[in-house]
């Protein structure tokens, strides 16, 4: 199917999807359960942030997601089946989504700002919530602001685990390599010629964009992240509006380029050789985006209490809500762990 096919069909199936998905988020919260969506005050901006779970006292997951500046919030339907073991918190980061359409753009925008926020709101959330078992997860550039936290404050963390981890400078030309590989054991030439017009190495972030493109569609066994995944989501999502996608398309091209050579420069060998907490890295078994090979080397290095990496069959970038049903195994025994420990 082609890409206007796909995103025409979301469009048509919005009609009763998006109803189906608001019973189906609240038949899944119980007496004991909590189910929040607002604007809070973090790091002198309002935030906006959803917290969904089916017990308060379970362990909480605060999910940083990546893009940059692509909210996962859009995801709250995906993630019911992980609200059976933990309370799920999600927010949409300075400079993107509904935070960007109530608080403004973000100027200056670094990584470190943003791992400033999400201390400052793991801190908030361990105020509200009974338990004080706290999970970090971050997806892809999430990923790096998450990896910041559990590096600075593993006080705040019980576990950590990161989903399409960053870990190398080298990885988007991996990335490139794999890409026109793939390209050409599908006989993509218009794929082929493009990537190389560009060539390897050394890309500005619009020739970073347009390899990215035939990244996302080199491999058609691959669900594709974004027609396939953050476009039926956003669409059928009923915390959202049409009128909120030019805001996720607003805050993903200005984060983008604010963070790109930071993310390009990112080092997880320099930056974390070693953490104080549990780690599990889940990772698509075929991402090319952010290659799977760069986070296995990672790992074999990586020292901490406990490690594990799970490589998900058939799945490529953004793992977890791609495969959220196999995510929601993965935190079911990171949970078990944490109360036999």
């Amino acid at each position: 199917m082609s890409q206007v096919a796909r995103i025409a069909t979301s469009m048509v199936t919005r009609t009763w999807r998006r109803p189906r998905n608001r019973r189906a988020l609240a038949a899944a919260i119980g007496p004991e359960g909590v189910d929040e969506a607002g604007y809070v005050p973090v790091g002198g901006i309002e935030h906006f942030r959803t917290i969904r779970g089916a017990d308060r006292r379970n362990p909480v997951l605060v999910f940083l997601h990546g893009g940059p500046g692509a909210t996962q919030t859009i995801f709250n339907s995906a993630t019911i089946p992980w609200e059976r073991h933990v309370t799920v918190v999600q927010y949409d980061q300075r400079g993107s989504g509904k935070t960007l359409q109530r608080s403004g753009p973000a100027p200056g925008l670094t990584l470190a700002r943003l791992e400033a926020d999400a201390i400052a709101m793991i801190e908030q959330i361990r105020t509200l919530l009974p338990t004080k078992e706290v999970i970090l997860a971050g997806s892809s550039a999430g990923s790096a602001i998450a990896l910041g936290v559990a590096v600075h404050r593993p006080d705040l963390l019980s576990a950590y685990i990161g989903a399409d981890q960053l870990v190398s400078p080298d990885s988007r030309e991996i990335s490139y390599r794999l890409t026109v590989e793939a390209l050409r054991r599908t006989g993509n030439r218009r794929g082929i010629a493009a990537l190389d017009a560009l060539g390897g190495g050394g890309h500005t972030r619009t020739e970073y964009d347009r390899i990215v493109h035939w990244t996302l569609a080199a491999d058609p066994r691959i669900p594709h992240m974004v027609d396939d995944v953050i476009v039926p989501a956003m669409l059928t999502s009923p915390l959202h509006t049409t009128r909120d996608a030019k805001f996720l398309d607003q805050g993903m091209k200005a984060t983008a380029a604010a963070l790109f050579d930071e993310l390009g420069a990112f080092d997880a060998h320099a930056i974390a050789p070693r953490l104080e907490v549990p780690v599990v890295l889940v990772h698509g078994a075929d991402d090319i985006v952010n290659p799977a090979i760069c986070v296995q080397r990672w790992y074999a290095s990586l020292e901490a209490p406990s490690k594990d990496l799970v490589l998900l069959e058939d799945t490529g970038h953004l793992a977890a809500f791609t495969r959220p049903d196999r995510f929601a195994g993965i935190l079911d025994r990171v949970v078990s762990r944490l109360a036999a420990a």
